[in-house]
């Protein structure tokens, strides 16, 4: 026990134990908020491997299909090989964003498992 004054030491343990009884509600408040913090934060953070192999799946093949492209294009200056990947990649983006956006709100109903278990069959992404 911890004393503040000399006060405290006569006076003061009853009146300091019906401080600390009076504050367990609010404590018990924060610790709930910060125990349901903690899960939301998990339940989100679970599918970011499962995201970035979805990711890397997609620029894998981007990079592949890019490639056998100028192959067969040789002649290609640079600034069309450059407008050819960003076109390349507005487009992995925009496959991205629905998938993203729906696991998102699913992750922040607790819900998103379903989501990411559909969406590492469907893509065959490994563990």
């Amino acid at each position: 026990m911890y004393f503040n004054s000399s006060n405290d030491a006569t006076d003061g343990p009853g009146k300091n134990q019906n401080g600390r009884i009076a504050a367990l509600p609010d404590a018990g408040a924060t610790i709930a908020e910060s125990a349901h913090s903690f899960a939301v934060n998990t339940h989100q953070q679970c599918g970011d491997p499962v995201i970035a192999r979805f990711r890397a799946a997609l620029m894998s093949i981007q990079t592949k299909e890019l490639d056998r492209l100028y192959h067969r294009l040789p002649k290609l200056d640079e600034r069309s090989r450059q407008e050819i990947g960003q076109f390349a990649d507005c487009l992995v983006a925009t496959i991205l964003r629905p998938p993203l956006e729906s696991l998102r709100e699913e992750s922040h109903n607790n819900s998103a498992h379903g989501l990411l278990d559909a969406l590492q069959r469907l893509f065959q992404l490994a563990d």
